[in-house]
């Protein structure tokens, strides 16, 4: 005989932070138009490029919503954390792609190791930190790999 579970409702607002951050990246704004209209001039071009890297950081930081909300979903003072830390560090990145002195050359360092830092902060809290959070868990190690390697 089955034991008949209560149904829980499934959060759909992480999912409607991503749809829309993937869309202005691929779609509307950023690399669609970007890419269309680069061989414009050079001054168009370059504006078009940093709203290029705008987009690209944007769908880097909602991209992280989903995983982060599901595998900190019991502990839900831990997803606010490192969403938050992620939401800070990419407006940090685009109000520094979007300042014209610090998208010389002199700063692309910099400008690289903030989109790293972008990535290591969602990676590193569903790698590391989720491990040990949902060790108990069967399904752990299936999300895990679906987080580190979009591949499988």
């Amino acid at each position: 005989m089955d034991i008949a579970r209560p149904l829980t409702p499934v959060t759909r607002w992480p999912f409607f932070v991503f749809l829309p951050g993937s869309m202005f990246c691929l779609l509307f704004l950023s690399s669609s138009i970007c890419h269309l209209f680069s061989c414009h001039s050079y001054n168009l071009n370059i504006k078009l490029l940093r709203i290029d890297y705008k987009g690209i950081t944007v769908m880097i930081i909602t991209s992280f919503f989903p995983p982060i909300y599901s595998i900190f979903r019991c502990n839900s003072h831990w997803h606010f954390i490192y969403l938050g830390g992620i939401t800070a560090t990419g407006i940090f990145t685009i109000i520094t792609l979007l300042s014209p002195s610090l998208s010389t050359s002199k700063f692309r360092t910099f400008r690289a190791l903030l989109f790293s830092s972008m990535g290591f902060f969602g990676i590193v809290p569903a790698a590391v930190h989720g491990s040990f959070v949902n060790w108990d868990n069967p399904k752990r190690d299936v999300t895990l790999a679906y987080e580190v390697d979009p591949n499988s």
